[in-house]
């Protein structure tokens, strides 16, 4: 029964990653950004302001507080806080996206230790793709330019 209720919310999160995914990829960046923080309040229970302006430490602190669901409930925020980073990036704004990208990197490791096997190699590939992409915004003269 708990499996059923992971696989509903994993489906979900699909379908609202997609809806968000879609409508950046049609431009709508201002709806893409009401959506994603909808979403985030809905599914995480955290305004994405509070969250892109908080520390690592204090928003795991308050994922802690979830039980049992704070490690499903991580993974959906660094979700949600890359397609954050894409945004961020359609704007032209690769300061805003190289901390939504950071943010989700150190939520994704800290769930590392609770994931299956498969599920594990599925993150560290995703960590991956995130540094390759922290190093290309890295070498991005805006990013070193920016206060």
């Amino acid at each position: 029964m708990a499996q059923d209720y992971v696989l509903r919310m994993i489906q979900q999160i699909a379908a609202m990653l997609a809806g968000i995914v879609a409508k950046r990829q049609q431009g709508d960046l201002a709806g893409a950004e009401a959506e994603l923080q909808d979403k985030c309040l809905q599914h995480v229970g955290l305004p994405l302001m509070v969250v892109k302006h908080s520390s690592p430490e204090v928003v795991s602190a308050w994922l802690a507080s979830a039980g049992a669901m704070r490690h499903l409930r991580a993974v959906t925020l660094a979700e949600l806080l890359l397609q954050d980073a894409a945004l961020s990036e359609a704007r032209g704004n690769p300061p805003e996206a190289v901390l939504a990208y950071e943010h989700a990197f150190r939520l994704l490791h800290d769930a590392l230790g609770v994931l299956s096997i498969d599920d594990e190699k599925a993150c560290r590939e995703r960590l991956s793709t995130i540094a390759a992409k922290l190093r290309d915004l890295a070498s991005d003269t805006a990013v070193l330019r920016a206060p």
